[in-house]
């Protein structure tokens, strides 16, 4: 009767599947309440110190993610500021990232400790957020780092374009480790990225849980009135 996507993309995707006009976009919903209960990660658990800037990624470590050109920009950030970087997450390329991280120049201050519970916890614990994505439906992450006040760099794609805006974010292209090595400098140095990461955070409260629930109930209620059956004997339009 019905198909809902989370993005304009999805969306535009089964628009173009589905006879008559049967597509509607309902994003994510967003645990306000307890990303903002989250607790503060400690950064010793991972010796981590407490005077340096922290680059976080949250995230599934595959070929989706643009991950080898992540890291090629983190290797110059690295190289160029006193940064640490945190890539919390598993996936097929799990290994081949703790490969490069032991034998490259990414040793000692880039950390992939794999799945982590408490992620929430290290948005808030991190001056910045990464994802460089090839392609996304509606990026959980992203939006997590949003809810937790962390300012944020993230690939130019339709589906980062659709819940930001440069305002908010530093977009940088998918394909150019140079120029996101350069964003995430530029941006750890930048006195108004807090100002930004609050602007982000204030966008949030339209995927809070009751908003989004509220979304569904008006969308199930004229699906009813539109799927429903005519009564016995009325006479058919």
């Amino acid at each position: 009767a019905a198909i809902v996507s989370n993005s304009s993309a999805g969306n535009a995707y089964w628009a173009k599947r589905m006879e008559g006009d049967r597509c509607s976009v309902i994003p994510n919903a967003l645990p306000l309440d307890r990303i903002e209960s989250a607790p503060v990660a400690e950064r010793s658990v991972f010796g981590i110190p407490e005077d340096v800037p922290l680059i976080a990624y949250v995230g599934r470590l595959d070929p989706q993610k643009n991950i080898a050109t992540m890291l090629d920009a983190l290797e110059r950030v690295v190289l160029e500021s006193d940064a640490w970087v945190l890539l919390c997450g598993q996936g097929s390329l799990h290994s081949a990232v703790e490969e490069r991280i032991a034998k490259g120049k990414l040793r000692g201050r880039v950390l992939s400790p794999g799945f982590v519970s408490n992620s929430w916890g290290w948005l808030k614990a991190a001056d910045l957020f990464v994802s460089v994505s090839l392609w996304e439906g509606m990026p959980n992450t992203v939006m997590e780092a949003m809810a937790a006040e962390c300012p944020i760099v993230v690939s130019d794609i339709p589906s980062h374009r659709e819940i930001l805006d440069s305002s908010v974010a530093c977009f940088v292209r998918v394909d150019d480790a140079s120029a996101i090595a350069d964003a995430i400098l530029v941006l750890l140095n930048d006195p108004e990225r807090g100002a930004c990461a609050v602007k982000a955070r204030q966008r949030t409260q339209t995927w809070a849980i009751p908003a989004i629930a509220q979304r569904w109930g008006a969308f199930y209620e004229a699906l009813e009135v539109r799927t429903r059956p005519p009564l016995r004997g009325a006479p058919r339009a």
